[in-house]
């Protein structure tokens, strides 16, 4: 029997994990986490989409376990993100 999803500090969040929408669809990985190093605060992610690269802002984040990133949002809003518009600050870990 597999274990329940864990949630995880967006510190340990794998380059490659899925995104889900709110309705649990899949709709992208992770490419690399954004965050205010100043602050030590997570800024958001940017995922690879069938679509080209996406942004999701923190407040659109819901949840980041070991198993997969959901959003807030439903797969049509999710997938009208914008493009990242700054560089990665902090890259998700390859592994």
């Amino acid at each position: 029997m597999e274990a329940d999803p864990r949630r995880i500090s967006y510190q340990a969040l794998a380059k490659g994990t899925p995104v889900r929408a709110s309705g649990g669809e899949e709709i992208g990985t992770v490419e690399h986490v954004l965050q205010v190093p100043e602050l030590d605060v997570f800024d958001g992610i940017v995922m690879k989409t069938s679509g080209g690269l996406r942004f999701a802002d923190a407040d659109q984040v819901a949840d980041i376990t070991d198993r997969y990133v959901l959003l807030s949002l439903p797969a049509e809003e999710a997938e009208r993100l914008g493009r990242p518009q700054a560089p990665a600050v902090y890259h998700a870990d390859p592994s």
